[in-house]
């Protein structure tokens, strides 16, 4: 009988350990789809200087958009316009 898998927790996963689940899930989706597509995406905005002040960092993977940060300063709301959003008022 096989012995029963463990469950870790860590907030510090080696370079080794991502390499080895980023490989996996890859290989697995390759097998699944017969291509591999993943690749890291941002959506910036940018003040007209083009310095960065916020957006979202994510990736796509089989015709899907994961996003894994978020950031949109406040005065960039949904009321406030590109150059509100730019500019300290």
């Amino acid at each position: 009988m096989a012995p029963e898998p463990k469950l870790i927790l860590t907030d510090r996963p080696s370079d080794t350990t991502q390499a080895v689940i980023d490989g996996g899930l890859a290989q697995s989706n390759e097998e699944q789809a017969g291509y591999r597509d993943w690749r890291d995406l941002a959506v910036l905005v940018t003040d007209p200087d083009d310095a960065v002040r916020g957006g979202l960092l994510g990736r796509t993977s089989l015709g899907l958009y994961f996003v894994d940060l978020f950031h949109l300063p406040q005065r960039c709301g949904a009321r406030a316009s590109a150059p509100a959003c730019s500019r300290s008022r």
